[in-house]
């Protein structure tokens, strides 16, 4: 504990005035920097007759400590201990034996004094064991009577008071989660662990123990798609190895929304200058580069050093390495990218939208590791820096809006994109900033200025190659009996993620559509619905009768999916959308008569097939709709147009502009 409280200060100790042991510990991200001397001085007024200095700012890798904390006493057993110190009750505890118990498990140092309250002014309004300033609507349990928590305004935490009476005491517990930086902060009266959650496997229950006695066990799973956490957080008082006389889940499977995260955290240190910064800690450059602790402290001061790999990139290596001009790139379709500097090499995937750069910054020793993904089939963005990284859903992306995203000001990419539905092409503008040196930034990269990049579309059946809907579900501890059946609202989502169609999916979907006859509908007076439609779906024909409009309910993920397929006579175009994927093709050079297919991340598939009746001004539209959650496991497969003639609407072209105010 004593590095904690003299962390960066300078120590001397003196042993009856002779020996005299100066140390400072100052603590980077994986290392302490240790300051170690020893001075042996026989007389007050003369020079030492030893002196030598052990450490200068020497690097010590701090030690990965054991969350798994077991008693201190091996084997302890609380009815045990109690009969060795003469005790038979455990009811409740005299302070002489608390104190003795709490010194014994090492416990006692960890305590606050003075303790938490119930009446502390941070429960005093709890309702149910809860108060919160958190403006959403969460679904909480009633807690037990001997805990009352706070969930603060940002919503993604909770401070907790529990009493134990065993123990004559409470004992406070936090759990908070700052999703901007991915930083989870858990703590048990003064014992605390930050833990950065771009390693954590998502859904994977971990825990902290304090002496093996006090427990709290989490779990997190990242819905990325509705912008939300699911949080399990319980906690135990043990005193047997396999008995508690206190467990409680404190959160059972509750949504957490995330709140809104600048893409640009801005860097921690006002008005950055690295000249102005060495200054203040009196560092000196060791030739043209920092020394290492040198790094490790900028690195820290920065906040960027829990966000680095564990491996640097190295432009010698795949996939950088070979290149031309600082480029290497797999795209057919030669892409104009603008002067890449000799510090800096990038990668262009045959995809044509991934881009992966290595940066070298040779002062700091260090390549930053620089990349963005656009996935048309997904409808996201993922860009990152480092292990910082970020996934948005391009459905709510404004198109040509300037965005940038940044690693604490230090690496920043700013860029937009425009979405050309017809051309299936996008238009990205890229620029790469590094600012290691100052705020104002020292180096800026245009890699892409303008650039059209091709849509390659989504084929079939990828999603499914090796998925198993059975297996994922046992996966997740459940077995699933007919696929009629409703799962958990925890484990669909949790599928629909793993699947990637779970940002296309509304929560209340079409379930206000109403209900038809024969579960079909048309308002076109010229057709009538000759296929039958099954009994998880409504369909309707709109009046201007080249649009179908159809509401699935999907009774296994407890939702229920709108899908259209509207052609538009006069812009001579198709328009399907499943939820809020939207798709449109220009029929200019669309080949008649043949069956095309559209899949949303294969889970969604609608096959369609078009004739057009010029002379008759008729289209002949067949459409089948089909949801599979594996290969193998479809909960639909229906034809619901076969053959279907359709009358074009009457166009009129006044030659107005489509785009209103234009």
């Amino acid at each position: 504990m004593a590095v904690l409280h003299l962390k960066g200060k300078e120590v001397d100790e003196s042993i009856f005035g002779l020996i005299s042991i100066r140390f400072k510990i100052d603590k980077a991200e994986k290392h302490f920097i240790v300051d170690l001397s020893m001075s042996v001085c026989m007389e007050s007024q003369e020079e030492c007759q030893f002196h030598h200095n052990f450490y200068d700012n020497r690097l010590i890798p701090i030690p990965i400590c054991n969350s798994d904390m077991d008693f201190s006493l091996k084997d302890f057993s609380m009815k045990n201990w109690l009969k060795d110190v003469g005790h038979l009750s455990d009811e409740s505890l005299p302070l002489s034996v608390v104190a003795l118990l709490l010194s014994q498990l090492k416990l006692d140092r960890f305590l606050q004094d003075p303790p938490c309250k119930f009446s502390d002014s941070l429960y005093t309004s709890q309702i149910s064991g809860w108060s919160s300033d958190c403006s959403a609507s969460l679904t909480l349990p009633t807690l037990p009577e001997n805990i009352v928590c706070h969930i603060p305004d940002y919503c993604t935490g909770i401070d907790c008071c529990v009493n134990i009476d065993m123990l004559r005491t409470t004992i406070h517990v936090k759990f908070l989660l700052d999703t901007c930086t991915y930083r989870l902060t858990i703590g048990i009266e003064r014992f605390e662990r930050v833990i950065i959650l771009l390693d954590y496997d998502w859904g994977q229950t971990k825990h902290i123990y304090l002496g093996g006695a006090l427990r709290i066990d989490y779990n997190i799973d990242d819905i990325k798609s509705e912008n939300k956490f699911i949080l399990n957080v319980q906690l135990s008082v043990c005193f047997e190895q396999t008995e508690c006389i206190f467990k409680t889940n404190i959160l059972k499977d509750v949504y957490i929304p995330k709140p809104l995260c600048s893409w640009n955290p801005g860097s921690l240190i006002e008005g950055y200058n690295l000249t102005d910064w060495m200054n203040d800690f009196n560092f000196v450059f060791d030739g043209d580069s920092l020394k290492d602790y040198m790094i490790d402290v900028l690195f820290r001061e920065l906040g960027i050093a829990a966000y680095l790999q564990d491996v640097q990139c190295n432009r010698a290596d795949a996939p950088f390495s070979g290149s031309l001009n600082g480029l290497i790139s797999d795209c057919a379709t030669q892409l104009d990218v603008g002067l890449i500097p000799d510090f800096m090499t990038c990668y262009i995937s045959d995809s044509c939208k991934s881009f992966n750069c290595c940066v070298d910054v040779d002062f700091a020793k260090w390549s930053f590791n620089i990349y963005a993904y656009i996935d048309e089939c997904t409808h996201t963005l993922s860009i990152g820096i480092e292990k910082f990284h970020l996934t948005v859903s391009l459905l709510e992306y404004i198109w040509g809006t300037e965005e940038e995203f940044s690693l604490f000001g230090v690496i920043r990419i700013r860029g937009s994109i425009v979405n050309l539905e017809t051309e299936r092409q996008y238009i990205v503008n890229l620029k790469i900033s590094i600012c290691m040196k100052s705020a104002t930034c020292d180096e800026e990269v245009d890699l892409l200025t303008d650039a059209r990049l091709p849509k390659s579309g989504c084929s079939g059946n990828d999603n499914f190659s090796d998925f198993s809907l059975q297996s994922y579900l046992e996966s997740q501890g459940h077995t699933l009996q007919d696929i009629s059946e409703q799962l958990p609202r925890k484990l669909a989502d949790k599928l629909l993620e793993k699947l990637g169609v779970l940002a296309f999916l509304g929560e209340n979907g079409c379930k206000n559509m109403p209900q038809y006859a024969d579960n079909a509908i048309s308002e076109c007076e010229k057709f009538h619905f000759t296929t039958a439609i099954p009994d998880l779906m409504t369909c309707k024909i709109h009046s201007y009768c080249t649009a179908i409009d159809c509401c699935i309910d999907i009774p296994l993920i407890g939702r229920s999916v709108n899908v259209t397929v509207d052609l538009n006579a006069c812009g001579y175009s198709l328009l399907i959308t499943v939820g809020k994927f939207k798709s449109k093709t220009s029929l200019l050079n669309y080949n008649f008569g043949e069956w095309n297919t559209l899949s949303v991340v294969d889970v969604f598939r609608i096959e369609y097939n078009i004739e057009d009746l010029k002379s008759s001004k008729e289209f002949i539209l067949s459409v089948k709709i089909s949801v599979c959650f594996d290969s193998t496991t479809c909960v639909l497969e229906s034809t619901v147009l076969e053959q279907a003639v359709l009358p074009q609407q009457k166009c009129e072209f006044v030659g107005n502009f489509q785009i209103p105010g234009k």
